[in-house]
């Protein structure tokens, strides 16, 4: 076990975590993949193995306590559907998939790269029932597929929480949650985004503080239920949520 390995274990012991030979077979590997492609791909910014464990895969298993527990009332987590939007190298999605196995995942990125190495990523950790779509958000969240099918979104990093919830409100059923990674700022933007919640149909349930391991930074997770159907003009056209947040 090489010392990177280790950076992660005890992390992950810090989150309540005890990772199989497997899964720490997988996330070497993952951090492998990462660091080989770096300047083809990338896709994040780091600079090292040391950033990759922190700040990425342990920055992404500090969602796996509330997405192991009953985020969804009554839902089996072995049948849950998880959509991770502009899931880029995987993060939070992969880091969750390897750690809880059951969950059906669906990864979503704009970028052509970004779903061609996320394929080459699932393919060589034997990752099965996860399903890598290249596009907009704003275009598959009016997909009858893809719309109102979802049981959990979960996204890092991808926008602002008034422009985050027009991409993914669409894409819950009703009673399905979006779990959104954010910064010190959370409040403030859980604040901005209450209007464009009420219209789109979604409540915030909470803000809950996570400590990053190792670096011992606070994260807030903000978790949204959604209440009722989102109208269907939203989301609108590609661009618009953005330039004009609700």
């Amino acid at each position: 076990m090489d010392n990177l390995d280790g950076l992660l274990l005890r992390g992950a012991r810090d989150l309540g975590l005890k990772l199989t030979p497997g899964q720490r077979e997988q996330f070497s590997l993952y951090r492998e993949l990462l660091l080989e492609r770096r300047e083809k791909v990338n896709l994040t910014g780091f600079r090292g193995g040391r950033e990759i464990v922190i700040k990425h895969f342990l920055d992404s298993l500090t969602c796996c306590d509330l997405v192991a527990s009953s985020l969804v009332p009554g839902q089996d987590w072995a049948e849950a559907k998880t959509i991770d939007l502009g899931s880029g190298a995987g993060f939070p999605g992969i880091p969750l998939k390897i750690v809880l196995p059951s969950l059906r995942l669906t990864l979503l990125d704009s970028r052509k790269k970004a779903a061609h190495f996320l394929k080459d990523l699932c393919r060589e950790l034997a990752l099965q029932d996860v399903e890598i779509i290249e596009g907009r958000a704003e275009d598959w969240g009016r997909d009858r597929e893809f719309r109102e099918k979802y049981d959990l979104v979960l996204s890092r990093a991808l926008a602002a929480l008034n422009v985050l919830v027009e991409l993914s409100l669409p894409f819950l059923r009703v009673g399905g949650i979006l779990l959104a990674q954010k910064g010190p700022a959370a409040g403030e933007e859980a604040g901005e985004a209450r209007g464009a919640l009420d219209l789109l149909g979604g409540r915030i349930e909470s803000i809950r503080k996570v400590k990053l391991p190792l670096l011992n930074e606070i994260r807030n997770l903000v978790i949204i239920e959604k209440k009722k159907p989102t109208p269907g003009k939203y989301p609108r056209r590609a661009g618009i949520p953005r330039k004009r947040p609700l």
